[in-house]
């Protein structure tokens, strides 16, 4: 009898012992699950950061004196806002040679300049020299006015982030529009839009 007491007692110790061995176990299971789940959410969070879109750079402000420059033309003349015609409204365009909605945009750009002789239209190029202009100019025929853009101030001062950056000012050099064209389309619609507001 004595021993089926303590055989018993035995067995029961041994259950008591499993029990807080689980107890235990589950215990560190829920602590190890609450710290996944909360990690798990840090990184949703981090990926959501991470995979929204960058905030628009800032444009040049409308309404602003447009600031003035100093570019190289073809003729290898220099070109500043100050000296350009006041009665005239100004086309700005910021673009480089290795961009292709640039390339695409230059013939669309001369057509609109052929058709608006009112409008003095400059290309600010990036990344090319005075002789690379001239050449890109014949070769096309192109009735815009190229301008070397090395000057990084001036695509400061513009406050252009992607090319091709179409800035149009009006006959006081004030600014009017800054936004990203790529057609006839755009710029079209753009000075209808300009013409209604005024």
């Amino acid at each position: 009898m004595k021993k089926e007491t303590k055989f018993l007692g035995t067995i029961v110790l041994l259950l008591v012992g499993l029990t807080a061995i689980n107890s235990y176990q589950i215990y560190s299971l829920q602590g190890i699950n609450k710290k996944m789940h909360k990690s798990t959410a840090n990184m949703a969070v981090q990926l959501k950061e991470f995979m929204a879109p960058p905030p628009p750079p800032e444009s040049i402000a409308v309404g602003a004196i447009a600031p003035d420059f100093s570019l190289k033309n073809t003729e290898n003349e220099t070109v500043s806002l100050g000296n350009l015609q006041k009665d005239k409204k100004k086309i700005l365009v910021f673009s480089s040679s290795s961009c292709p909605y640039c390339e695409a945009y230059y013939p669309e750009l001369d057509k609109f300049t052929k058709e608006n002789k009112d409008i003095e239209v400059f290309l600010v190029q990036a990344e090319s020299t005075i002789e690379e202009n001239k050449k890109f100019i014949a070769e096309h025929g192109y009735d815009f006015e190229v301008l070397t853009g090395e000057d990084a101030s001036v695509w400061v001062d513009y406050k252009v982030a992607a090319t091709p950056t179409t800035i149009i000012l009006d006959d006081e050099n004030k600014v009017l529009s800054s936004t990203l064209s790529a057609s006839y389309t755009d710029l079209a619609n753009l000075f209808d839009l300009l013409e209604a507001k005024s």
